[in-house]
């Protein structure tokens, strides 16, 4: 998970940059090189973005329980059978 952490926190930096930018432009008067459905179309990535790696380590934990579980169950199948003769 630690490479996927990594990656998360470099794209939101750079969410982060663009809205700085973009906020800089705007109280300097400069023209925003965006139409408002584009920057509506950014702010919905950005907000999808943001809610996923937030959610994203839960999910990532709701696997590896479910793959414990998986391997669990097949490990107490193998015990049951025994050994081989």
């Amino acid at each position: 998970m630690h490479p996927w952490g990594a990656d998360i926190a470099t794209h939101c930096a750079a969410i982060n940059h663009i809205a700085r930018k973009l906020n800089e432009a705007k109280q300097r008067g400069r023209a925003i090189p965006f139409t408002a459905e584009d920057m509506t179309t950014i702010r919905t990535f950005a907000g999808f973005f943001v809610d996923f790696s937030e959610e994203f380590p839960a999910l990532w934990e709701a696997r590896q329980v479910a793959m414990t579980r998986e391997v669990d169950k097949t490990q107490a199948r193998l015990v049951s059978m025994g050994p081989d003769p």
